[in-house]
């Protein structure tokens, strides 16, 4: 981990993603990108940097809004936490398509669906590829680096 300084932070050349942040009393609580998933539905992952190497979590709406086949994925139950249990479901076909817009690239990773996600998804940094890169939350924007 390298802390940068405003200075450090100009000299930082890369291409831009554009981060959301979920602000409360002028403190970033969550940072989010904005992705496509399946070619045209917009989906903003909260970006959990400590989530390792785990699949893209996604809503379960996307498996109908992609129009994915459940019976060709690893399906199990799990607890809510709320007293109820919920599909999971694990794509391993590397069949959906997630687009980073902005930096015109994009991946087939494994994705995991739950219907429990109080938002639209989580990704950790496995996002990027094995590439570099820099969070600026002053100026909301992730840079990275080829």
């Amino acid at each position: 981990i390298i802390i940068e300084t405003s200075q450090s932070l100009l000299a930082k050349k890369g291409q831009v993603v554009p981060l959301l942040l979920h602000e409360d009393r002028n403190c970033a609580l969550d940072v989010f990108i904005k992705t496509v998933v399946g070619g045209k539905h917009t989906a903003f992952l909260e970006f959990d940097t400590g989530a390792g190497y785990s699949p893209i979590l996604l809503n379960s709406r996307y498996i109908n809004y992609a129009n994915l086949d459940t019976t060709k994925m690893e399906i199990s139950k799990a607890g809510t936490g709320f007293g109820k249990t919920e599909m999971i479901y694990f794509d391993k076909s590397n069949q959906l398509h997630l687009l980073l817009p902005d930096l015109n690239n994009g991946g087939n990773p494994n994705f995991i669906f739950k219907s429990s996600l109080i938002y639209d998804g989580l990704t950790s940094h496995v996002i990027f590829e094995g590439k570099s890169w820099t969070i600026d939350l002053p100026n909301k924007r992730l840079i990275v680096y080829p």
